[in-house]
């Protein structure tokens, strides 16, 4: 009679011990998901940002053709220096 409740408290204790280890993932999984979608939107604003930074400095290097005063500020951020526009007779 012994021996069977020694395994049933073995078989007790392991299950307790498995639904803890599985809260733990579980626990783990929530917080790890919670954190890819935090990731994902500062992915989303870096992607949006450098869309917006390109288009300016395109803009901006567009805007040196007719206007060459603006050629050191894009020296200076590295951008290159667009030839004046051809001037009409």
């Amino acid at each position: 009679m012994t021996r069977g409740n020694n395994f049933t408290y073995a078989l007790g204790g392991a299950l307790i011990l498995l639904c803890l280890v599985v809260s733990a993932l579980c626990y783990q999984h929530v917080q790890l998901t919670r954190e890819w979608a935090q990731l994902e939107r500062q992915l989303t604003a870096v992607n949006k940002n450098k869309t917006i930074m390109n288009s300016l400095a395109r803009e901006a290097v567009e805007y040196s053709r007719r206007n060459p005063a603006i050629n050191p500020i894009l020296q200076s951020a590295g951008l290159p220096v667009a030839a004046p526009a051809a001037k009409g007779k």
